[in-house]
């Protein structure tokens, strides 16, 4: 089992936004991370909607079974966007149809100042 942090900033004048994903092993050692600027992000849901979803397509792509999200808004975060806008219900589809590749795959949250460093990634992917 991994645990997987991730958060998503979003620069309102720009419309650009940040996302970062840190990829851990359960005793807290680092096995990947990496941060991308995305454009056309009208606002910051959409961010941390894409960072959410980057998190999956990571974990599948390494080949996880088991993995544990975890983010400051990550217990909230899927059922949050199907109240939101069509772009982010059609998010929130692709998050739970990849999310079934996962034997287990839970989002669990934690306190902003524990995802304090995915939080500064984030922001200064954009």
């Amino acid at each position: 089992m991994v645990k997987i942090n991730f958060d998503g900033a979003w620069q309102k004048e720009s419309l650009i936004g940040g996302l970062v994903v840190i990829v851990k092993q359960k005793r807290g050692d680092v096995m990947k991370a990496y941060m991308r600027k995305v454009s056309h992000i009208g606002e910051s849901n959409v961010s941390k909607a894409k960072a959410a979803l980057a998190v999956i397509e990571s974990a599948k792509d390494m080949g996880f079974s088991d993995i544990i999200i975890e983010g400051a808004y990550a217990l909230g975060r899927v059922n949050k966007l199907k109240c939101m806008n069509k772009d982010l219900s059609l998010l929130r589809t692709v998050i739970e149809e990849i999310a079934k590749c996962f034997q287990v795959c839970i989002f669990q949250f934690v306190y902003k100042d524990a995802n304090r460093a995915a939080h500064s990634l984030a922001r200064c992917a954009c």
